[in-house]
């Protein structure tokens, strides 16, 4: 069964399949919100249920705080709708940018200082992060977080 979702404050409206989660209808209707792993580890994807019924598949939990799972918060990537749903969500637009890696640093057996060198430039913001994906391969990427503006 299929159910209108409305996402505020844009005010977007688009289907969902109950066998989907709000991340992978959204984004089967190229509408981008804010997410990083899609599989509940990570929590970038948290959203508020402003109305209507669902169902949360598992994720980790110290991802919801149990006062946020009573203010209605949800993670998107694993909450499956039963029936129509307004929430509360960051549409953030998708740009596609060119950059040439400059430097790779390990730091630490898990943390990798990546320097890029941008076609053009392009506004930073605090918090920002970018999905860096080997060209031709759209099935490796890995998701960095900015420490200063390029």
């Amino acid at each position: 069964m299929e159910y209108e979702i409305c996402l505020e404050p844009s005010g977007i409206h688009f289907m969902a399949d109950e066998r989907q989660n709000i991340i992978e209808a959204a984004k089967q209707h190229g509408i981008p919100i804010k997410h990083g792993c899609a599989s509940g580890s990570c929590g970038d994807c948290k959203g508020t249920i402003l109305s209507g019924e669902s169902e949360h598949g598992p994720f980790m939990p110290l991802l919801l705080l149990p006062t946020e799972r009573a203010a209605g918060k949800a993670i998107l990537c694993k909450l499956y709708p039963r029936s129509a749903m307004r929430l509360r969500v960051e549409v953030v637009p998708k740009d596609t940018w060119t950059a040439e890696i400059t430097r790779l640093t390990p730091l630490a057996w898990n943390v990798l200082e990546l320097r890029l060198r941008p076609e053009r430039p392009y506004p930073y913001r605090t918090g920002q992060y970018a999905r860096v994906a080997v060209p031709g391969r759209p099935d490796q990427w890995r998701s960095y977080s900015m420490a200063t503006p390029p």
